[in-house]
């Protein structure tokens, strides 16, 4: 059919239709796929069998030579050339998947959460309306059920998002509605200035979210930490009171559990008690520490926190294997997201809908109108592993956490922080040469200094990656550490390996500094 014979057919109004196998189609290249997963297969055969290193270091310089990094205006490339890059992009990253990685609050793979990943990217889709992800729809409304009975929430509200600060700010937007719901259509121009109060250890995301929301990062009120870096409720309480008595307005109180740095989890018991005395909304930021949900013991005895919390977050990416980013925000207060933050666009949240209820719509209570689809990597993890299957991972994990706190008090040249309350282990490396030296302010100087040459050695390697810092708080200011994180699937020979290698790290820094001051 020629252009002149459509042209009459549309005048005409004979519009022909050509049948499917007949209209434009681009055969699917199977050969650049085959050739990618292949290498991803490799790959993954690598990190399971304890294989290759966690990173192979290149400085940018190296990388600017070993890739072409310019885009051409007029010229692409080949498919082998596709493969190529493919391998040299896998070999030159990062595994965080390699069970020698400790850097981060993130690690380890699982093979279904990964299957989750590569089909949800696949489809390319977006949980917004029903009808756009139907399926995935009704995972989430799974998942959060979940999450609600183990919280042993009768109603609940929920939303899925991409991580913990995006989770922590529908905290703060929930909560400010919740106290003054003209906000919504008014803003805050004849508002009282609004607090938020959270520990000077919680996750800066508390003080991010303010500046997005207007709040002021000067009205985010630190409460001071015991020496295991946990809010003191006395504390709290007594700022609380100041706010109020110079006419502000208390807004929310944000308790974490799995703090950053040391895991500790805050006193969620008395917090809610002094939320519930001043009407402020308690939200529990577990963007790390949510991971404990799964054990009995500890649901049973934060019981009363759960039942009087307003709301929690939760990064599903933290500690279990689940590709980046999973996370969920979770509030006793049904449907406020959908009153704070709906704008009922008429294009996508019609409520005349007729193959389905339009409540299935979830779009409308997310301040994103996209959302990527990342419930169905999270939930065929669990539907493979199963409640208990996690739990019992997450037990040994923490088993795991112990195991290295006992192996660094046992050695002298590391001295532990902290007992670990969760999965972060955080020591000094002390070498031999100060080892039974005053512990003056050079002494603790040497002890700040080791620490960034321990990581730059400890790349170069590339046989691990662990984590070090600084802490400041009102209770005490640390020097810089080691920090550790324990992800779920690691062994006790992983644990083994990491202070081996720390050992033989810290005896050859410390040999060079020693033979450094000499000269």
């Amino acid at each position: 059919m020629n252009l002149m014979m459509l042209k009459r057919n549309f005048l005409n109004k004979k519009v022909l239709f050509l049948p499917i196998k007949k209209r434009f189609t681009k055969k699917l290249n199977t050969k650049v796929l085959d050739g990618v997963f292949g290498e991803i297969k490799s790959y993954l055969s690598m990190l399971r069998n304890k294989e290759g290193k966690v990173v192979n270091f290149k400085t940018d310089d190296e990388l600017k030579k070993m890739f072409d990094f310019g885009i051409s205006d007029n010229k692409g490339i080949s498919d082998e050339e596709v493969i190529r890059i493919s391998k040299m992009v896998l070999d030159y990253s990062v595994h965080a998947g390699h069970p020698n990685y400790f850097n981060t609050l993130f690690g380890g793979f699982s093979e279904y959460s990964l299957i989750g990943d590569y089909i949800q990217s696949t489809l390319n889709g977006s949980v917004f309306t029903f009808e756009s992800a139907p399926i995935f729809t009704l995972m989430e409304e799974e998942v959060g059920k979940k999450y609600a009975e183990m919280l042993k929430w009768e109603k609940y509200d929920f939303i899925l998002c991409p991580g913990g600060s995006f989770a922590n700010l529908y905290a703060l937007i929930t909560s400010r509605f919740n106290k003054f719901p003209t906000v919504k259509f008014e803003g805050i121009k004849n508002l009282p200035q609004m607090n938020v109060f959270t520990s000077e250890l919680s996750h800066y995301s508390i003080d991010k979210g303010a500046m997005v929301l207007g709040l002021g990062k000067n009205n985010i009120i630190k409460v001071k930490t015991d020496e295991r870096g946990r809010m003191i409720p006395s504390d709290l309480e007594e700022k609380i009171k100041i706010c109020i008595e110079k006419g502000q307005a208390p807004m929310m109180v944000n308790s974490t559990m799995g703090t950053t740095v040391f895991g500790a989890n805050d006193p969620l018991e008395e917090n809610s008690t002094i939320c519930e005395k001043y009407d402020i909304w308690h939200h529990i930021d577990a963007a790390y520490g949510g991971a404990q949900l799964f054990l009995d013991d500890f649901r049973k005895q934060h019981e009363l926190a759960f039942a009087q919390s307003d709301s929690m977050s939760m990064d599903q990416h933290k500690v279990l294997n689940i590709p980046q980013q999973s996370t969920i925000f979770l509030t006793q207060h049904e449907d406020i997201l959908d009153n704070c933050n709906s704008t009922h666009a008429g294009y996508l949240f019609m409520q005349d809908k007729v193959l389905y209820d339009f409540h299935l719509d979830t779009g409308d209570k997310s301040i994103q109108c996209s959302r990527h689809i990342d419930i169905f990597k999270l939930w065929l993890y669990w539907k493979v592993l199963s409640t208990e299957g996690l739990k019992d991972l997450i037990k040994k994990a923490l088993d795991h956490a112990k195991y290295l706190a006992k192996l660094i008090k046992d050695h002298k040249n590391f001295e532990l922080i902290v007992e670990p309350e969760y999965l972060t282990v955080c020591f000094f490396y002390i070498p031999d040469h100060i080892l039974y030296k005053q512990r003056d302010e050079a002494f603790w100087k040497e002890v700040d200094q080791i620490c960034p040459k321990i990581k730059a050695e400890m790349i170069k390697r590339g046989n691990t990656m662990i984590s070090y810092q600084k802490q400041q708080s009102s209770y005490k200011s640390l020097v810089n550490f080691l920090r550790p994180s324990i992800t779920l699937g690691k062994e006790r020979e992983d644990i083994e390996f990491l202070l081996k290698e720390l050992v033989e790290i810290g005896e050859i820094v410390s040999a060079r500094d020693k033979k450094k001051n000499k000269e």
